[in-house]
């Protein structure tokens, strides 16, 4: 059977003729099967190395999709690890003859070594100067100078180490050096020699988690000096040099590791000095610069030839090879050769079996110059546009992920509206504008995130169809769009925001002024290095909850004058904020701008207090200009809210007289002014208002739609909030105080109904307490 025969029945028939499968299958099953059938040998070799050293810098979110099919191909190749050439980064070896000792990682077999044996002394302690194995059985403090010591696996631990050299009882080791010849060793963060990879000396399995938080943030500071005389090296590193030792490390030119003194005060004197030394295998920004492009022009690259491959042949047109053969210089530019050479071997085979076409791959005259997408939106040299045609060559219609992955790997699709041959009308571009924003942004990561950015899919639209229809205006407004939010979501930002800051308000001026700047926000804040944790969100696909449009909630609980429910909705909604880390004050404003308009704009139709709105629109921009924390933006944010909700919460003096008397209501105010009593119960209140204990349940639920135990409770946790936010009283005092003779009956109950402990609401709410 013939290749082309092959692939239209067995792969490209079932996955586009309607057999319920979708095009997104080729990520799962073509490109891991091309791989590993392609020189699975170096290119395994090559992702598996790739995927170690970029998670140690923490990917971009611009690299999500990259993750999503990396992930696919790795999962794909890890049945192989019986090949040395794909896992080598995984083995430990000999640094002088560069020999893998393969050791079974998952049986932890390193543990059984004997670190005091022979074969651990004899050969696996290593001199960086002369790359050679120190193969003597007895150490002096001479050669403690120059050493690193492996156990085979890993660098030995500080254990391990601390006996084999410090402990004067063991054999060999009879002297420490004096403090004056003391050197750094790098026992806890070292590289080998041999596969040109950092290690973190604890990583006793392929944990690549562990390795990053060993490479990054404070964990730098505490492990990575240990001085000979066996004491660590306590020092703080200003911003750069901490930057610095990220980025590089950790051995100089002429190969011995970084020495100093104890008593001095600095270990790096400038950040140039460490960029001249000779091994930076941690992965330099170069070096993952370097690595991604070339994951991006390899991965996807083989990817759009795969996916081109099958369309050319089922719609049996021959014209968009030209298309593929434009990505093949991206992959040879490369030093992945043998992918280039197959992929071309591939393109030849298919070629040749058409008779009716003659086709030279490399002929530069027949490759199209620009980018790959905008000749497929745009469609060929001197053809009028017709975007949905064109758009089907690459799926869109069967599958949105497979345009955002594509839309992902195009350089500018500004492109789209700058081209020559670009004869579209003014209504055809702003349609064309509509469409990208709205799949790229709305659809496609909505999907894939399972977040609201649909939301900023539709205001991306809205925005194009208030542009005005001025060809000399309408090119830079769309494409400063595009480029706007392409830049918001190849960053790190958190989905909560930006759904939340893509939503206009439109109520009174100032609630816009504060729209606006959640918008600025977006334009230059949401990226910044502050949210860096969401990174995990989106690549580690962890479960969050998101609950950031509340607005139906709020007008349901407000429409009910039901104002204590509607103050427990906005309190959470601002603890499942502040409990995301590394959160940034201007993510915080934009989150309080968008909480205080939702809740006014609710608020608004049910009162006439124009004077007092405008009050406080003011009171929300000094929001702005004067709170420089997070904490101190969320507690303004509640006590604006607070104020509102005790005014229209009409108080007892105000009810009618009718319903001063009614029965329920004054067993509601009697738990109000006796909640501190810990015998209040539904026993003790039938006894006092002479009730069947089980009729006055029934009917107080049914009156005031709460049960009467959870109305005792609700009334005294709404007490200790009060007392937590407004006392130094500890937790075993606010529990006496609110009526629980048990602390942590009190705890239980305080959790159930927050969310969260009484430590953490007040550390939340009252950070000065």
């Amino acid at each position: 059977m013939s290749i082309i025969k092959n692939i239209k029945e067995k792969i490209v028939y079932p996955l586009l003729n309607k057999k319920g499968f979708k095009l997104s299958y080729l990520f799962v099953f073509v490109i891991p099967l091309l791989f590993n059938f392609i020189s699975y040998k170096y290119t395994g070799k090559f992702i598996a190395e790739t995927y170690v050293s970029t998670n140690v810098t923490l990917l971009r979110s611009s690299q999500t999709f990259l993750d999503a099919i990396l992930n696919s191909i790795v999962s794909s190749v890890s049945s192989l690890s019986s090949n040395k050439d794909i896992m080598e980064i995984a083995y430990w070896g000999n640094p002088a003859s560069t020999q893998r000792y393969d050791l079974n990682l998952s049986n932890r077999a390193w543990e059984s070594y004997d670190i005091n044996s022979e074969y651990i002394k004899k050969k696996y302690i290593y001199y960086p100067e002369t790359d050679s194995i120190y193969t003597g059985t007895t150490l002096t403090p001479t050669h403690f100078h120059y050493m690193y010591a492996y156990n085979g696996e890993t660098v030995m631990t500080e254990q391990i180490w601390r006996n084999a050299v410090l402990d004067k009882s063991a054999s060999g080791f009879t002297s420490i050096p004096s403090s004056g010849e003391a050197r750094v060793f790098f026992t806890f963060l070292t590289h080998n020699p041999a596969t040109k990879n950092i290690f973190y000396n604890t990583v006793v399995e392929l944990d690549f988690n562990r390795l990053i938080t060993a490479a990054a943030g404070e964990n730098m500071k505490r492990f990575f000096m240990y001085a000979s005389d066996g004491t660590v090296i306590s020092t703080d590193l200003n911003e750069d040099e901490l930057e610095a030792i990220q980025e590089l490390l950790f051995v100089r030119d002429d190969g011995k590791p970084y020495y100093k003194s104890t008593n001095n005060s600095k270990i790096f004197k400038t950040k140039s000095q460490i960029s001249n030394w000779k091994y930076g295998y941690i992965a330099t920004n170069e070096y993952v610069e370097k690595s991604m492009a070339l994951l991006k022009s390899t991965v996807f690259s083989v990817s759009l030839l795969c996916i081109l491959i099958s369309l050319i042949i089922i719609r049996r047109n021959e014209k968009p090879l030209q298309e593929i053969a434009e990505l093949l210089p991206d992959i040879k530019d490369t030093d992945n050769k043998d992918i280039y050479q197959q992929i071309n071997t591939s393109l030849e085979k298919i070629i040749n079996e058409k008779d009716d076409y003659e086709f030279r791959l490399n002929n530069q005259n027949n490759i199209f110059k620009e980018n790959i997408l905008t000749n497929m939106l745009l469609g060929k040299k001197n053809d009028k546009f017709s975007y949905p045609e064109q758009l089907s060559l690459i799926g869109l219609k069967m599958e949105n992920t497979m345009f955002a992955t594509i839309a992902f790997c195009t350089p500018d699709i500004s492109q789209i509206f700058s081209n020559e041959n670009y004869n579209a009308s003014v209504g055809e571009k702003q349609h064309l504008a509509q469409f990208i924003i709205s799949n790229i942004m709305g659809e496609t990561l909505g999907k894939y995130c399972k977040t609201e950015l649909v939301s900023m899919g539709s205001f991306s639209v809205a925005i194009v169809n208030l542009s005005e229809a001025q060809s000399e205006n309408f090119k830079s407004d769309i494409t400063f769009i595009l480029e706007t939010y392409l830049e918001i979501i190849s960053k790190e930002f958190n989905f909560d925001v930006i759904a939340a800051i893509s939503n206009p308000h439109v109520s009174i001026s100032c609630i816009n002024d504060a729209f606006n700047e959640s918008v600025s926000c977006m334009e230059y804040a949401i990226s910044s290095s502050e949210s860096i944790a969401f990174y995990n969100d989106m690549v580690l696909n962890s479960k969050r909850s998101h609950h950031t449009d509340i607005e139906e909630e709020i007008k349901k609980y407000l429409n009910e004058k039901n104002y204590r429910q509607c103050k427990k909705v906005i309190e959470n909604a601002i603890l499942r904020f502040q409990q995301n880390k590394n959160i940034s004050t201007l993510m915080a404003r934009s989150f309080a701008y968008d909480l205080l308009t939702t809740f006014f704009r609710n608020v608004i139709p049910n009162t006439n207090e124009t004077l007092e709105m405008f009050m406080t629109g003011v009171e929300m921009n000094s929001i702005m200009s004067e709170s420089t924390t997070t904490s101190g933006i969320l507690l303004k944010t509640i006590t604006i809210i607070d104020r509102y909700l005790d005014k229209y919460d009409t108080s007892e003096d105000e009810k009618d007289i009718n319903e001063k008397n009614n029965f329920y209501l004054q067993i509601k105010n009697y738990i109000d002014e006796h909640y501190s009593n810990p015998n209040l119960n539904v026993n003790e209140l039938s006894t006092i208002f002479k009730i069947n204990s089980s009729y006055l349940s029934s009917q107080f639920k049914k009156e005031f739609n709460i049960g009467l135990l959870d109305f005792i409770t609700s009334v005294r946790i709404e007490a200790a909030k009060k007392l937590l936010l407004n006392s130094d009283k500890s937790n075993t005092e606010i529990s006496q105080y609110v009526g629980y003779s048990n602390v942590r009956t009190f705890l239980r109950a305080f959790s159930k109904c927050e969310g969260t402990t009484p430590k953490v609401y007040r550390r939340i709410y009252n950070p000065s307490a």
